[in-house]
């Protein structure tokens, strides 16, 4: 089964409601920590997400570049900004949150647009809001492929980060396990029954897989 993201759904992520009617919204792609990255200016990802659209124009997340989106793709004359501006302080985004049930099903609220915004109390009882399909998107796993003997552990984690002031972001990070021998299946040589053997794995470091900016509806 495909799974990959339709050209058309990554546009409307990349356009995020803004505007096309002064011009087109940039796509940036840079690396950062030796992994291509993609940013829109509101939220970040892995390169990947974004590359259907830019293979549907000719185009490629594989190397640096810029990218003018509205109806269609095509580069820029722009330079890309280095990805530390949108992927960095990871360390600060510690901040727990739930998601807001109300008879308990999940909470939604709608945008200016229209838009569900899933909703989510911090620890210090903040409410916050993250569009709901990028945040959907950006949480996916099978757009963001590990490499081989490694694997995902669950479903991904999201945590949020209060800067000094402002508004909040949040960032989506998947538990990643490292199988250094695989389970498998041998026969017993003194019985000659079939034995199972566990596989050997280890936790590895976490995968970040998207930074979002997120709506503050009310404060602690």
């Amino acid at each position: 089964m495909n799974n990959q993201a339709k050209p058309a759904d990554i546009r409307k992520h990349v356009i995020y409601g803004m505007s096309t009617s002064n011009g087109p919204v940039k796509l940036y792609v840079n690396k950062h920590a030796d992994e291509l990255w993609a940013t829109n200016k509101y939220w970040a990802t892995i390169a990947e997400r974004v590359a259907p659209l830019l293979v549907q124009y000719n185009l490629s997340a594989e190397h640096p570049g810029v990218f003018d989106i509205d109806r269609t793709a095509r580069p820029s004359t722009d330079q890309p900004p280095e990805m530390a501006a949108f992927v960095r302080d990871v360390a600060r985004y510690a901040v727990s949150g739930v998601r807001v049930l109300v008879g308990g099903k999940e909470a939604y609220a709608l945008d200016h647009k229209g838009v569900p915004m899933a909703l989510f109390t911090l620890d210090d009882g903040a409410t916050v809001g993250i569009r709901a399909d990028t945040l959907d998107w950006l949480s996916s796993l099978w757009s963001a492929p590990l490499p081989s003997g490694y694997r995902y552990d669950g479903t991904p984690r999201i945590v949020f980060k209060r800067p000094e002031t402002g508004g909040v972001a949040a960032a989506i990070f998947a538990d990643v396990i490292h199988v250094i021998k695989p389970h498998a299946y041998g026969t017993d040589p003194d019985t000659h029954e079939q034995v199972s053997h566990p596989a050997v794995e280890e936790t590895a470091d976490p995968r970040l897989l998207g930074i979002i900016m997120a709506t503050k509806y009310s404060d602690a």
